[in-house]
């Protein structure tokens, strides 16, 4: 239930949060939370895209990560591609590029998991990824 004035569930339109320092009927003030650390997603990955129409997909992920910034080479039956990507606390946006083609990549790292969507176009696939050891 929203309470007058209680904005700290709403983002304005820079992606940034409302915060109040006013307190609610005995409440105390609600602190300003920082930034979630970038998750690391550093390392090998064994990637299976769920194709609609080629079935599973199997890629294998090689990635660096300085900070927020993503960098590394996709494995798929093209060759290597390009990866690049930033992470925001545990997700990942990112994009592998096949000559023209540019692939959106959306997830969440989790450990050693990574479950999201690849899109290019209007087509958008489900995947799940598992570090390797």
């Amino acid at each position: 239930m929203c309470l007058p004035l209680d904005k700290e569930h709403i983002v304005k339109s820079d992606n940034s949060l409302y915060t109040s320092t006013k307190s609610v009927e005995g409440s105390a003030p609600r602190p300003t939370l920082a930034p979630d650390p970038a998750a690391k997603i550093e390392g090998s990955w064994n990637v299976q895209i769920f194709s609609t129409t080629q079935g599973v997909l199997t890629q294998q992920w090689s990635l660096k990560q300085d900070g927020n910034n993503v960098s590394g080479t996709a494995k798929s039956k093209s060759g290597d591609l390009p990866f690049d990507a930033k992470m925001d606390g545990a997700s990942l946006l990112g994009t592998i590029t096949d000559g023209n083609n540019k692939y959106e990549v959306h997830g969440t790292v989790v450990k050693n998991d990574f479950d999201g969507t690849i899109k290019m176009g209007k087509n958008e696939w489900r995947m799940t990824a598992k570090r390797s050891k």
